[in-house]
């Protein structure tokens, strides 16, 4: 892990998504180092992930882009700053 690497708190996820989805979903968002999904077990995801990107810029950029998905046509991602 790079010191110069900043996570994105992403939330509201729907939890029929899984991890694949989720990495799909996030990966067009920028130069990503590592997804983690919470799981409440192997199968279902807890409506949260952490994505860690390259660098803080690559986070604010990912945080503009992910903040305007609208999911199933209405909801929207709840994206943060960690």
């Amino acid at each position: 892990m790079s010191n110069s690497s900043c996570v994105l708190y992403v939330g509201a996820i729907p939890y029929n998504w899984d991890v694949e989805v989720i990495k799909s979903v996030v990966s067009g968002s920028g130069p990503i180092v590592d997804v983690r999904c919470m799981m409440d077990n192997a199968s279902k995801n807890k409506g949260f992930c952490f994505v860690e990107y390259l660098s803080p810029l690559d986070a604010l950029n990912a945080l503009t882009i992910l903040s305007k998905l609208k999911i199933e046509g209405r909801k929207k991602l709840r994206i943060e700053l960690s």
